[in-house]
């Protein structure tokens, strides 16, 4: 009646889905940590200009940045937190580090926003 392969499915359709599995698992694991990293850089950059405006108070652009970051749940240590408003310019740069588990290794995504405006 028929090959006695009815229901059956091939190594190559097996390797392909476990492959299908593992990529699915590895944007579940990288997508959350870079659109926390987007949204946080776009508000850097809008606190950083806001703080060129007069009066210009650093204590504002850390407080805004800190809102952002806690809006997407991410904690830096203080050193990895620096804001500055000099003579010149209004200043922030935040770096971060998110371990990115894929079966048995482990991957360091880094991150970095920096930006920098002249006052106005």
């Amino acid at each position: 009646m028929g090959s006695g392969r009815a229901g059956r499915i091939g190594a190559g359709t097996v390797v392909l889905l476990l492959l299908a599995a593992l990529l699915l698992h590895l944007a579940i694991q990288t997508v959350p940590p870079y659109v926390d990293y987007l949204y946080i850089k776009d508000g850097v950059q809008v606190a950083v200009r806001l703080a060129t405006a007069p009066p210009h108070n650093e204590g504002n652009l850390r407080r805004q940045i800190e809102e952002k970051l806690k809006e997407r749940e991410v904690k830096l240590p203080e050193q990895q937190f620096v804001t500055s408003i000099d003579g010149q310019r209004a200043y922030a740069r935040l770096n971060w580090a998110v371990p990115i588990r894929v079966l048995w290794y482990t991957h360091v995504m880094q991150f970095t926003v920096e930006h920098a405006e002249p006052l106005r």
